[in-house]
């Protein structure tokens, strides 16, 4: 038998990791390959320079003989090495002689990414037991469907980080912080009788669904950006096969794909952009979607959360004062209708819907507007432009 064919792993040997090296040890172990650099020797001689990474940190590895035993591999593989352990300028470094690419199932996923303390399988049946509480038959089969019978969303949604450097960036991150946020929207739902209970808990369990489907690395942190709107459509499409009214479809994945919209900091808060938002969701839907911001910043890392829930105490107060002002924030609520603008000579007919909708348009910026008589001036202006 090669040197080569007999060097492999048992799946019962202790892993070694970084942190535990010390200088004169053999390391015959599997590590993230981070960086792969080759650079030429003082002897002109190609050899190469690797950073190789585990849950406990990197240590520096050179490979000075490019022979045989070094196979094929590139950065961010996953390898095997065999190397002994030297000091170089005070730090341990890993003079390598053989390499290979790992195997699946030859290393665990847990021993290169930071993980939960908290035990996962435990997390994710907590996380599951709230679909036996949600009255909503139609709802109840749709979270069966996503987190129970959905494979691909039982495995990654359990293991996955719910970002890499904000917060819950380690493995179960996702989960934690989605069952933080579950948590949380279920005892809010018991304080105030006013909340769909069933559609909070299920918009709080769905929150973060698309997270493993839009994740996209990058070289310092990892991006979600697109999230919101796959969890949103994952829900759409599910809940229509389902046969949900458009009620409950329009609830759930509007929460699910509005849950990450807000101010970026408080000085940009105004009045303007939320009654904008509160007409695209209606006052009831808007008041849902803050419990679950408020929610899922209070199940987040302590970073920035205090400008988070400045950002939304802010929002909110807006919010209330638009209300309590009676702002006008959809077309039934204008001082002008359909009929009027017929008797003004408008055809029946899509240009009637185009004028309202731009009459409310110009109402949403400054609610004074909403005046029969300024209104019906701005409509037949309008209509002479066309």
């Amino acid at each position: 038998m090669s040197s080569v064919s007999a060097f492999r792993i048992s799946k019962e040997e202790t892993m070694k990791y970084i942190n535990e090296i010390k200088e004169g040890e053999q390391v015959v172990e599997h590590y993230l390959c981070k960086s792969r650099q080759t650079f030429k020797s003082k002897n002109d001689k190609n050899y190469l320079s690797l950073k190789l990474a585990d849950k406990t940190g990197t240590v520096d590895a050179k490979v000075w003989n490019l022979g045989n035993e070094i196979q094929s591999f590139s950065e961010n593989d996953m390898i095997k090495i065999d190397a002994t352990a030297q000091i170089f300028n005070n730090e341990i470094q890993l003079n390598v002689k053989r390499i290979r690419r790992s195997k699946d199932g030859e290393y665990d996923p847990a021993d290169y990414i930071p993980s939960t303390e908290k035990d996962i399988k435990n997390m994710w049946v907590e996380f599951t037991s709230y679909i036996n509480t949600i009255k909503n038959q139609h709802i109840k089969e749709l979270l069966e469907k996503i987190f129970l019978k959905n494979t691909f969303v039982a495995k990654e949604f359990s293991i996955h980080s719910a970002a890499k450097s904000v917060h819950h960036g380690y493995l179960g991150g996702l989960l934690e912080h989605s069952l933080s946020v579950t948590q949380i929207c279920d005892f809010m739902a018991d304080k105030y009788k006013f909340v769909d209970r069933d559609v909070l808990v299920a918009s709080a369990m769905l929150h973060d669904v698309g997270k493993p489907t839009a994740r996209v690395e990058g070289p310092d942190k990892d991006h979600f950006k697109m999230h919101p709107v796959i969890g949103g459509e994952m829900a759409r499409k599910i809940l229509r096969r389902l046969k949900f009214d458009n009620q409950t479809i329009k609830q759930v994945t509007t929460l699910v794909r509005w849950h990450d919209r807000r101010f970026a900091s408080i000085e940009e808060v105004n009045k303007k952009t939320v009654r904008r938002w509160v007409s695209q969701l209606t006052p009831e839907l808007f008041t849902r979607l803050m419990e679950v911001q408020k929610a899922d910043i209070s199940a987040q890392s302590d970073y920035q959360r205090d400008k988070k829930e400045q950002v939304l105490q802010e929002t909110k107060k807006l919010f209330e004062e638009i209300i309590e002002e009676k702002n006008c924030l959809s077309i039934k609520e204008l001082k002008i209708n359909g009929k009027d603008l017929m008797d003004m000579g408008v055809p029946q007919g899509k240009e009637i819907g185009q004028i309202l909708s731009w009459l409310l348009d110009q109402v949403l910026e400054d609610p004074q507007l909403n005046e029969r008589e300024t209104l019906t001036q701005m409509a037949e202006e309008k209509r002479d432009e066309k």
